[in-house]
């Protein structure tokens, strides 16, 4: 979108909300938070081997192994290994996703339309100032996928919850594709960094 150099303080005006609109709705497009709600730093020094905690919402399969294999890589970054073979985890983790769809009024602005004005003619001493371009902007609905993506970390034995993390984002292109990196915001938080080497 270029401007007409002889529009003047008009049509610069009209350019400059139509690039604050147009910056504006590409945030809105995809935003995200993450909140961790307990964080009671336990030690995990001596902890290698985690197990998931067993699933209280069902989701749905295309979902469930993005989720899972995210999580389950972010813990071997970190040097922790899946309990196999009958080892005691110290590390109980699960997660829990909702989604849900949401309606929001947006306003956008339209195409710039090119006036033309008419006067005396040009000159030093005024006249026309020759065509303007003109914008307006108009209201209408815009789906978004949003979602919550919590993390649940219990110790072993006692299961007792030592950390929880929340993750809330929106999407106009859907959230499926955004999992991988929640759950490595999420994962930025957690008490134990990734292992030296990884």
């Amino acid at each position: 979108m270029r401007s007409n150099p002889r529009c003047g303080a008009f049509g610069r005006q009209a350019t400059g909300r139509a690039l604050s609109l147009l910056s504006a709705l590409s945030t809105l497009a995809c935003a995200s938070a993450v909140h961790v709600a307990v964080d009671e730093r336990p030690d995990l020094s001596a902890c290698r081997h985690w197990a998931w905690l067993p699933s209280t919402l069902e989701v749905t399969p295309d979902v469930d192994p993005l989720v899972r294999g995210a999580i389950a890589r972010e813990l071997g970054e970190r040097g922790f290994e899946p309990a196999e073979g009958g080892v005691e985890p110290c590390l109980l983790v699960g997660y829990r996703l909702a989604l849900r769809r949401e309606l929001v009024t947006r306003n956008e602005g339209a195409a710039q339309q090119r006036v033309e004005t008419f006067g005396t003619g040009g000159g030093a001493m005024g006249g026309s100032p020759g065509p303007i371009e003109i914008g307006a902007s108009q209201s209408r609905l815009v789906a978004y996928e949003a979602g919550t993506l919590q993390l649940d970390v219990a110790q072993g034995g006692e299961g007792r919850l030592v950390w929880q993390a929340r993750w809330e984002g929106r999407a106009r292109t859907g959230l499926a594709e955004q999992l991988d990196d929640a759950v490595a915001e999420l994962f930025e938080r957690f008490p134990a960094g990734p292992a030296p080497g990884r």
